[in-house]
């Protein structure tokens, strides 16, 4: 009978404790989604041209971003999401790209030295970058 009874107590705490994992999980993901909005940064050449934080806008806007060789690219900012809509570069990559609103992947014009990248807040204080 004893040995029931542990059996017992053993899948109990092994449920407990997978439920405990799943929900420290869920947890986790829910904090990690809503600590900050996703913030678009807009780089121009390597240095930084603008920063917007995607969740606050509310209405569509365009911004022209030109090089000093005289390429431009049209970038469309949406609420949640940035995308390039025109651009001066022979291939229109940019433009092929589409929305973004996350960081799984970043929008890039390599003939206009433009990128957009999205992360998820404010920017974090970094010490050293090694490479």
């Amino acid at each position: 009978m004893k040995a029931k009874e542990l059996l017992r107590s053993h899948r109990f705490w092994l449920a407990a404790f997978a439920a405990l994992i799943l929900l420290s999980s869920l947890s986790m993901l829910f904090m990690r989604r809503s600590a900050g909005g996703s913030v678009a940064v807009i780089t121009q050449d390597g240095a930084e041209f603008q920063r917007i934080d995607l969740s606050k806008v509310k209405e569509s806007y365009e911004i022209k971003v030109t090089n000093p060789s005289g390429g431009y690219n049209l970038v469309l900012v949406e609420p949640g999401a940035i995308s390039v809509i025109e651009a001066s570069c022979p291939d229109h990559v940019c433009i092929a790209q589409g929305k973004i609103g996350d960081s799984l992947r970043p929008i890039v014009c390599l003939p206009n030295k433009l990128m957009i990248t999205i992360s998820g807040g404010e920017a974090p204080d970094i010490d050293s970058v090694s490479g």
